[in-house]
Order: C-alpha cells, then structure tokens, then sequence
C-alpha cells in the first residue's frame, strides 16, 4: 500500500493533466503543476516571501518564442 500511494503522489500532475483534457475540446493546452513552488515562508535567494509566479517567465518566454 504504502508504494501504491507514494506513485499516486508523484504522479498528482499527471493524473491531474489527464482528467482535465476530459474537459478541453479543440485548443492546445497545457497543466503546469506549480504547487510546491508557488508561495515562499521566507525570503530566498531573489525571491520575496509570499507568492513566487514560478513558472510565469518561463511559460512567458515559450509562448512569445513559439
């Protein structure tokens, strides 16, 4: 059981992605999974405490060069 659950753990955003295509008819799209990472306790590194926007520049930088 234990192994069983730690898969489905790490598997959260696949599963994710996969049940909400059941809801997306037509348009490319994408599930980007910034959980762990969007919102610091503290300060770190250059980043504030509070929320981080992890991911934005870099899905920025991908639509803007596609």
């Amino acid at each position: 059981y234990r192994r069983q659950r730690q898969m489905c753990i790490r598997a959260g955003a696949s599963i994710a992605g996969v049940f909400l295509k059941e809801f997306v008819n037509g348009p490319k799209w994408a599930h980007i999974d910034i959980a762990g990472t969007a919102f610091l306790e503290k300060p770190q590194k250059e980043f504030i405490s509070g929320s981080t926007g992890a991911g934005v520049r870099t899905l920025l930088n991908y639509i803007k060069n596609s």
